[in-house]
């Protein structure tokens, strides 16, 4: 078994290992500079090799290079003649495949028992057992470009376990465990390579079911169209369905057991942000890809679906013999995502298997002697359902297991690596503060003009002090006096008065301008309106002075409610603040769960278009025990984001409807808050009472007058009305519950409370929920009564498609079940108070005032104006919506709208939008407030781990 110990990739226009994640992870296209001669690429290569060299404190004694050719090509010649370079490893080879590399690399390491070999189907494994503590560098150029270098040092897993080694102090990136590789030279191979791939798996015991993800790679033919290079994929993947469908069949028979639908649990995917024909190129960043994935947990995406565009017109009919039909994909185990995402360790799927996850690549390189020196008008007419000749490679690579002492971890660079960063502006006064702006206009046009080296993100990091947060750096060839006059102003201002603050968000020298431009136009009448000055892409300035120094500023966190989750939330959280996963992970034993992964991340084979997207909507929010574990579990993580990462401190909360659960789980107010998951998961009240088969209703048929029929078909029928009592409001007309038509539904409709209130006893299934605004609200009922309510006042009832009875009289019956269910230990005081809308107060932190507040809250009406007017009266001007969406921050301003003090009401989340930008929008606006914010990590950062360097041993007599 090989260890990854260190990985590098370069380009003309990517030029580390954390760019091309960045790249891979986003499916963002590497665009390809096709070079004259092949110069600058060897000297990328040398780069690559000295950094995997220098960062495990390794020499090149400890090294065999393998370099991976094409078919004997001259290019590494003047690389190898290069004494200074060459002789300074332990051997040098070369080989002409990925998976020659990785054997020969078995090899020169060490392989201490048959079942520590990396087994290698169809090859003559060596018998080697001898220890040569040497680790191997695989090293690849794209031949086709001579653009791009891609490297993996490489050891046996036995060197890592050697305690006075120099091996045991690097970080394993993950484990290669099986390989094999097939040359094929049938016109038409599907079955010999569907052959294959099972004899691959059932050699290696590699159950179907434990392969989490399969990331398919073509090197293709130059000339070749993009069409038929999707032809090549999907006959790629076929194959594997193909492969998957026999061992499925051999299963079932040997368990006599009947067909049926395979659970979606195998990943198929294709690494996309490079097309080059560089056959063992590609090979190598595909499986960098496998690397990267694990390592750094996520799932990677791709734009080309299951489904080829001319098989959705024949149904589930096959196209031909080579195409799998809709129908194979649907009751096959293997789907598709559009966009990377985390992955999440999933408990339920898992079960007893501890196995670590298993990534497979699987390369075809296409194109070999025969079509060398085919011309390229021949290379286009290739059929479309012929594979040329080639050779497929099969590598099975695992997560590395955690050592033993160390803390589960995950660094990286991602956040640093995103183009959009802050640009802060500081000065006492108006005056000033233009005149800076202004002096960064000029430098940065003149950088423009004169073609300037510095990148943009060095310009910035030189413009924003990280210790300070100030910027007080002007351009040195405007009137040098007049600036350092302006310096000594702003750092005695920064120490003794009150400051404005502008900050910018920018992307390049080019936006940087723009928006240097629209501040210089709008900050001013800002100021003097003491209104807030923000554009389109987040920049912002608040108008006021404020000092920075003021600890604590008032800060109110307002967690929203469970409806507002959407599909695809949060997908970049942890990729983006992976310090986050360690808390997660005492937070819950199954975070698929916890954060509904299977919900919010819908396991698909085709696109989803306007239909599908309502439909995983409502499927999203057909349970209320999952959508509020996700809401709980997605404020936890938001919250720690801000508190923890970015260094914020909430002086107050308050939850809106089943916020105040989350604001609680959230402020780290109980001590195994993993209990509430599991509590919420059995619990009827959430799962049948409430929700879902809604119980509660049922019971009413049972002891009220008012008779209520359910049928087979979950339908209701009232059948008679009498008496209205207070806790059994039942509709005096006809309903029936279809798909289309619930049993129960809450609207939103903009109305006020008097005027609803005015008619609603001629509407006796229908109860006032929440109040929104002093303008809106939500009611919730029968949808008929809801919908004819609403028609009376000439109203839009707009559907929330949440079926749960909370925030009203039939929800009282569960209360004492709720008491208990909410009974918590607490886990320490909270400096911040925590308001509740079962009382309006701030709430004290003990086990049973909680459960309390919580338990009224859920079976009481919820007025969120009279909430958030007494936070206001407590003194707290800022308030960030800690959750999915804007609703809140929305609400929050029209009825503050009256305030004689400045109110900002942020949102961290909006669907539509990325989260990085979502997130610095809000650091933009808190900035210019003057609130500290760690900002070191959108600026450095990388998933290369630090190797501590092994001591020298010093014998001692």
């Amino acid at each position: 078994m090989l260890a990854v110990i260190g990985l590098g990739g370069s380009f003309a226009s990517v030029k580390d290992i954390d760019a091309f994640d960045y790249h891979l992870y986003r499916n963002q296209s590497i665009p390809l500079v096709k070079q004259g001669h092949y110069g600058p690429v060897l000297t990328d290569a040398e780069r690559v090799v000295e950094q995997l060299l220098t960062v495990n404190h390794l020499t090149g004694d400890d090294i065999n290079l393998l370099i991976v050719d094409e078919d004997n090509s001259s290019i590494f010649q003047p690389l190898l003649s290069n004494t200074e370079f060459s002789t300074n490893f332990f051997a040098v080879n070369t080989v002409f495949s990925i998976t020659e590399a990785l054997k020969k690399a078995q090899e020169v390491s060490f392989v201490a028992t048959n079942n520590d070999k990396l087994s290698y189907s169809r090859t003559v494994k060596s018998n080697i057992s001898t220890l040569n503590n040497k680790a191997s560098i695989i090293l690849s150029i794209n031949q086709q470009y001579l653009d791009g270098v891609a490297a993996l040092l490489v050891c046996d897993k036995a060197l890592l376990e050697q305690p006075l080694s120099q091996f045991h102090l690097c970080h394993c990136y993950a484990e290669i465990n099986a390989l094999s590789a097939l040359n094929y030279t049938k016109t038409s191979c599907n079955d010999e390579v569907s052959e294959h791939i099972q004899d691959f798996l059932s050699t290696n015991d590699i159950n179907p079911a434990e392969v989490e993800s399969i990331l398919t790679g073509e090197s293709v033919a130059e000339g070749c169209t993009s069409e038929q290079n999707k032809v090549y994929r999907h006959q790629h993947q076929g194959s594997w369905l193909n492969a998957f469908q026999c061992l499925s069949e051999q299963q079932i028979q040997a368990s006599s057991g009947q067909k049926k639908d395979q659970a979606k649990t195998t990943l198929l995917t294709a690494v996309e942000c490079i097309r080059t024909d560089s056959v063992n190129f590609t090979a190598l960043v595909s499986l960098l890809a496998a690397i990267l994935c694990l390592d750094q947990r996520y799932r990677l995406g791709c734009k080309q679906s299951l489904i080829q565009k001319k098989n959705k017109k024949q149904g589930a009919k096959q196209a031909d013999n080579e195409t799998p039909s809709i129908t194979d994909w649907q009751h096959s185990p293997f789907y598709y995502l559009a966009h990377s995402n985390s992955y999440l360790s999933d408990k339920a799927n898992e079960g007893a298997n501890t196995r670590p996850r298993r990534v497979i690549v699987s390369h075809v390189g296409h194109v070999k002697d025969s079509m060398k020196d085919a011309n390229k008008a021949d290379i286009k007419n290739i059929d479309n359902n012929t594979y040329i000749n080639g050779l497929l490679e099969l590598i099975s690579v695992s997560a590395a297991g955690i050592k033993k002492g160390d803390s589960f971890n995950v660094n990286n660079g991602f956040l640093a690596q995103q183009a959009l960063k802050p640009v802060i502006f500081r000065a006492s006064k108006m005056q000033l503060l233009l005149k800076l702006l202004k002096q960064t206009l000029l430098h940065v046009m003149d950088m423009i003009s004169a073609s300037q080296t510095l990148s943009f993100v060095e310009f910035v990091k030189q413009k924003n002090d990280l210790t300070y947060s100030i910027n007080a750096q002007v351009d040195a060839q405007v009137d040098a006096q007049d600036n350092n006059q302006i310096n000594a102003r702003l750092a005695m201002d920064e120490d003794t008065q009150a400051q404005f603050c502008v900050v910018l968000l920018a992307s390049s020298f080019i936006t940087l301008v723009e928006q240097i431009q629209l501040a210089i136009a709008g900050v001013s009448v800002a100021q003097q309106n003491n209104k807030p000055w923000k554009t389109p892409v987040g920049s912002y300035f608040s108008g006021q002075a404020v000092s920075t120094f003021k600890t604590p500023k008032p800060l109110s966190f307002i967690y929203p409610g469970v409806g507002a989750l959407y599909v695809n939330m949060g997908k970049d959280l942890l990729r983006l603040f992976p310090q986050c996963w360690q808390s997660l992970s005492m937070l819950s034993d199954d975070l698929a769960h916890s954060l509904q992964d299977a919900l919010l991340t819908p396991r698909l084979i085709d696109e989803v278009d306007f239909n599908m997207s309502l439909a995983l909507e409502k499927s999203l929010r057909a349970e209320l025990a999952n959508i509020a574990e996700a809401g709980v579990s997605y404020a936890c993580l938001l919250t720690n984001i801000f508190q923890q990462q970015l260094g914020l401190k909430a002086t107050s909360a308050a939850g809106y409807s089943m916020g105040e659960v989350s604001m609680f789980a959230a402020l780290d107010c109980w001590q195994t808050p993993q209990l509430m998951s599991q509590r919420f998961r059995n619990s009827e009240v959430f799962t049948e009472q409430l929700s879902g088969p809604l119980k509660r209703l049922q019971s009413i048929q049972m002891n009220s007058p008012d008779k209520i029929k359910f049928t087979e078909q979950s339908s209701c029928t009232v059948i008679n009305k009498t008496s209205n009592t207070t806790n059994n409001k039942i509709d005096k007309s006809s309903v029936s519950s279809t798909p289309e038509q619930p049993l129960w539904e809450s609207y939103h409709i903009k109305a006020g409370l008097l005027q609803v209130e005015s008619i609603i006893e001629e509407f006796p299934s229908v109860y006032i929920t929440i109040i929104n605004t002093p303008e809106s609200l939500v009611i919730a009922g029968v949808p008929e009564q809801c919908l004819a309510l609403a028609k009376r006042l000439n109203l839009r009832a707009i559907a929330l498609n949440v079926h749960n009875i909370i925030h009203c009289e039939l929800a009282k019956s569960e209360y004492e079940n709720m008491l208990q269910l909410y009974s918590l230990p607490i886990k320490q005081k909270l400096s911040c108070q925590l308001f509740s809308s079962s009382c309006y107060l701030p709430i004290p932190i003990t086990q049973k005032a909680i459960a309390v507040s919580i338990s009224k809250c859920l079976t009481e009406l919820v007025d969120f104006p009279r909430l958030i007017n007494k936070i206001a009266a407590s003194g707290e001007t800022v308030f960030i919506e800690m959750g999915a969406g804007k609703s809140l921050s929305t609400w929050i301003e029209r009825i503050l709208k009256n305030s004689t003090q400045p109110i900002t009401c942020l949102s961290v989340n909006q669907n539509k939008l990325d989260d990085h930008s979502a997130i610095l929008k809000t650091i933009a606006a808190l900035l210019s407030l003057g609130y500290p914010i760690h900002l070191q990590p959108f600026f450095s950062g990388s998933l290369i781990r630090p190797v501590k360097k092994l001591s020298a041993l010093v014998s001692v007599s």
